[in-house]
């Protein structure tokens, strides 16, 4: 390599290096997973990409909030806004009445994060606007779940729908004011986490 063409390899890098770190600085943060509401499509120890924004969010996002009733920050995907209905019926999620497509396509048995004792599972797409995006839920029970009318702020829903505590079916919906970005992208699969093949560099719907 010459040395002119050395000099422009190093200035295109450095300007590189410097577009990605005014890049993270103002609009993309990483985020640790530490459970998995969000698997299969997240999972604790994974580490996404979050763009910054005050936008008002879309219906499917992905969104990182303030967690209404702790401190720390929550993750999960808005599928609900005030005055709508989240119900069960015949084992599947519905929304204010309707019922998402839904491609259900394998079982499996899951360990969630924290447990010692795996549970049977089923693993499909769910359709949410434009975008599909995987979820799973007992493969026996279906999803299962008290009714809950949306009274104010934005209801998260996690894509694991197995009872658990990560979501607005614990903790109650969320103030859109204070959700700082949504994950857009997988950065590092979590070690030794092989159940779902997550990668590096995952674009997330």
């Amino acid at each position: 390599m010459t040395k002119s063409a050395l000099k422009f390899f190093v200035v295109v890098v450095a300007i590189l290096g410097a577009i990605g770190g005014l890049l993270r600085y103002f609009f993309i943060t990483p985020v640790v997973m530490t459970d998995d509401g969000m698997a299969p499509t997240l999972l604790a120890g994974e580490t996404v990409l979050m763009w910054k924004t005050d936008a008002a969010p879309e219906f499917g996002d992905i969104l990182v909030c303030r967690h209404p009733r702790s401190t720390g920050y929550v993750v999960g995907r808005f599928i609900a806004r005030p005055g709508m209905l989240i119900s069960a019926h015949r084992g599947q999620l519905r929304i204010d009445g309707q019922t998402p497509d839904r491609n259900w396509q394998r079982t499996l048995r899951f360990t969630p994060h924290g447990e010692t004792r795996p549970r049977e599972v089923i693993l499909g797409m769910e359709a949410m606007g434009i975008y599909e995006h995987p979820i799973m839920q007992d493969s026996q029970l279906g999803y299962r779940a008290r009714d809950i009318r949306v009274r104010d702020g934005i209801f998260l829903m996690g894509d694991n729908r197995l009872p658990h505590n990560f979501d607005s079916r614990t903790y109650g919906p969320v103030d859109a004011a204070t959700c700082i970005g949504h994950v857009f992208m997988r950065w590092r699969p979590a070690p030794d986490r092989l159940e779902f093949e997550n990668g590096f560099l995952d674009v997330i719907d």
